[in-house]
């Protein structure tokens, strides 16, 4: 399959790129939704706030090989290096505000390893939430890696001692973090980022909860590592 070409965003102080994919082929997002209705859906075994399901592999290798050989150049990925697969999953908000675990209403990483990457693919036609990336005030880190997990994980639990309220999900900046970019929701396009951005859906609770899969927000991702 024939490499898409990315839109690219910099991202927080150290201008992380984000890649933005919109001329995917429709027949390949047609794929994903139709596929979806055959999977098994379960309740997220990690902090996403709904339910998931596995990804096709005929999918994950068209996506995978639209796109890895470009991550080399823009990410200056040795070429030693080998892109695998950690995981590949369906996800569909369902956990309404109320509903959410602490975790669940602050921005998140996926890694803090180099060279993990997230694929996000927007599959529903209508209006969704997107997706934002912030910077942690306290600290002023947007990219949470090895070298400074521990102080930011000790910075983020003061500021959870005091008493802020937080019970539902975050779509703006706060005391805690500021917004600093985010990716529109476009039905069929791909995005593409570094797992340790602290990021976060931009959840409408009018739109996006919801356990329908043709009416939810429904995405597939893919979470890529090169070793």
């Amino acid at each position: 399959m024939m490499g898409w070409k990315p839109e690219i965003l910099s991202i927080g102080d150290q201008r992380t790129p984000l890649l933005i994919f919109d001329d995917v082929d429709p027949a390949l997002t047609k794929m994903a939704k139709e596929s979806a209705r055959s999977a098994t859906f379960t309740v997220a075994d990690t902090y996403y706030p709904g339910v998931r399901a596995p990804l096709a592999m005929p999918y994950i290798e068209k996506v995978v090989g639209a796109i890895y050989h470009q991550l080399y150049d823009i990410y200056n990925i040795p070429s030693r290096y080998q892109v695998g697969l950690n995981q590949a999953v369906y996800s569909l908000i369902t956990r309404s505000p109320g509903e959410l675990s602490l975790a669940q209403t602050m921005p998140h990483i996926d890694a803090t390893e180099a060279l993990n990457f997230a694929v996000l693919h927007y599959l529903n036609d209508g209006q969704h939430g997107g997706t934002a990336f912030y910077r942690h005030r306290a600290t002023g880190w947007s990219q949470i890696t090895d070298a400074n997990e521990q102080e930011y994980f000790n910075r983020l639990n003061q500021e959870l001692t005091s008493d802020s309220v937080r019970d539902t999900y975050i779509t703006s900046s706060d005391t805690s973090f500021e917004q600093v970019a985010k990716v529109a929701y476009k039905a069929g396009r791909i995005v593409v980022y570094p797992g340790n951005l602290l990021h976060s859906t931009q959840v409408d609770a009018s739109l996006d909860i919801s356990s329908e899969l043709d009416a939810g927000r429904l995405t597939a991702n893919i979470f890529l590592k090169f070793t």
